[in-house]
């Protein structure tokens, strides 16, 4: 049974063996026949619909389905024949759609697929291929394709793909590669992309490298979960404030090191989620008050580690961050987890990690957290360090290059903040201790606190300052204060030895 609505064809119905009359509404930009029994279809009077945009063959008994009839179909911009029998399928009348923006060919039979047509659909913008039998696939033709925002490949027999073709695809959002034989993939390629969701789970993965995601600002989901994985370093995804679901579960994670994300997942003013681990996704989405929250997925037996530098950061937040899965945290000093990477890769591996890292973190990592106010680079650092030194060479040779360097920042009379003086003094760092007080003395003496036109005392440049910045934090004093209060905080300096100018 036909029907008509619009521009919209619909046909209902339809049991196997009836033949299909589509000679009907030339006009129609639509063509439904989704969910009947057809198991074979002739799109020869296609070709007579001058506008047709869209057509529907989803969830039918197709074996096989000419697609010769849609090669002038200039406003074809959708086709679905998911859900049939297809065991080929000849992609190349497509060629000539030059407007196809979505092709779904998932839940079929099919071993192999030449995707070369493909590479004249330049608007291309989803390709969906789900639940298939493929097991290769060459995705050179999509290199033309740079609008592709959706890639459907899971549920396939892949070993392998190259993603090297979609390295002009800056506009992927989704990759799905879950239920494969993948054993190792390249991220690389995909470095420029704006992926939202990655899932690789349910491969045969031991070991990836998520480097690639660093500039992945708004990557949101990212499943792993039933791999082989063993070893996993998160500091590319330190930076990254919109992932809202981490999934490892299934694999063989000893331990899973959270530092460099520890900040970044803390509950902080502009991100007020918290920590989720639970090992079912449904659960999580059900409750409407854990939504917007971060679920993080790992085996029971996984240790979760981080650094104790920022445990402090941690535990202040009582509602948001990691404050409802502390008993989960083990706290292991930075150096440790850094020779634990060492151990495996060497300083290499270790300068990798480091590079990504928060800056605090990473010196924690290198055992100067007291030099946390160093301005220069880490790689400045870093750099000082010989592949062929120990861990315990590499640690003090890029210290003796940091204090270098600090003492050079000194001498400009740069800036003093964050750096640790009570622990300098058990270091070779002790040396410029009074070059840095002389210098946050001065910092105080060159400002004078002045009434704003409301007659409050502005301290945005007393906040600007080391000593400053400290005691007001301390007293809890924001960023300005009545001229009446100004005398009592000039008393609390004196008793510190310090002198501030205004009145």
């Amino acid at each position: 049974m036909a029907s008509e609505k619009s521009k919209i064809v619909a046909f209902k119905g339809i049991r196997s063996g009836s033949e299909v009359e589509l000679k009907i509404a030339k006009s129609a930009t639509i063509l439904w026949l989704n969910d009947n029994s057809l198991s074979s279809i002739d799109l020869d009077d296609i070709s007579e619909f001058n506008n047709i945009e869209r057509i529907y063959l989803e969830n039918n008994f197709l074996y096989n389905v000419d697609l010769s009839p849609l090669k002038n179909s200039s406003s074809l911009k959708w086709i679905n024949i998911s859900n049939n029998e297809l065991q080929k399928i000849d992609l190349q009348p497509l060629a000539s759609c030059k407007s196809l923006a979505i092709l779904e060919l998932a839940s079929n039979k099919l071993d192999d697929l030449d995707l070369s047509p493909l590479s004249e659909c330049m608007g291309l913008s989803t390709l969906v291929l789900s639940d298939n039998n493929l097991r290769d696939i060459d995705l050179s033709p999509l290199r033309r394709c740079t609008n592709l925002q959706h890639i459907h490949l899971s549920g396939n027999n892949l070993e392998g793909v190259d993603l090297e073709p979609l390295r002009g695809c800056k506009g992927l959002q989704n990759l799905f590669l879950d239920r494969n034989q993948i054993g190792y993939l390249n991220l690389s390629h995909i470095e420029s992309a704006n992926l939202i969701q990655l899932n690789l789970s349910r491969n045969k993965i031991a070991e990836i490298d998520l480097s690639p995601l660093k500039s992945g600002g708004y990557l949101a989901v990212i499943d792993l979960s039933h791999n082989n994985i063993k070893k996993l370093d998160l500091s590319p995804l330190s930076d990254n404030s919109h992932i809202w679901k981490l999934s490892l579960i299934g694999n063989p994670l000893p331990y899973l090191d959270l530092s460099p994300v520890a900040q970044s997942w803390s509950g902080s003013s502009w991100s007020r989620s918290k920590v989720v681990i639970q090992p079912h996704d449904a659960t999580y989405y059900q409750n409407e008050d854990e939504r917007g929250n971060i679920l993080l997925q790992v085996e029971a037996n996984t240790i979760l580690v981080i650094d104790p530098f920022l445990k402090e950061i941690l535990t202040s937040n009582e509602r948001y961050g990691f404050s409802q899965v502390m008993d989960r945290i083990s706290w292991i000093l930075g150096p440790d987890l850094a020779e634990k990477i060492y151990n495996d890769d060497g300083w290499q591996g270790v300068k990798k990690r480091l590079e990504m890292l928060p800056k605090n973190i990473a010196l924690s990592a290198l055992s100067m957290t007291e030099l946390a106010g160093l301005e220069k680079p880490l790689e400045d650092v870093t750099n000082a360090i010989e592949e062929n030194m120990s861990f315990s060479e590499g640690l003090y040779t890029a210290y003796m290059k940091a204090v270098e360097l600090l003492e050079k920042q000194l001498e400009r009379n740069d800036s003093t903040h964050e750096l640790d003086v009570a622990r300098m003094k058990e270091t070779v760092a002790a040396r410029l201790i009074p070059k840095i007080l002389e210098l946050r003395k001065q910092e105080l003496n060159r400002i004078e606190l002045k009434r704003d036109s409301e007659g409050y005392i502005s301290l945005e440049e007393l906040k600007g300052t080391y000593y400053g910045r400290l005691i007001l934090d301390k007293l809890g004093i924001g960023w300005r204060m009545k001229s009446e209060d100004l005398e009592v905080l000039k008393s609390t300096f004196r008793e510190l030895g310090l002198e501030i100018k205004g009145s």
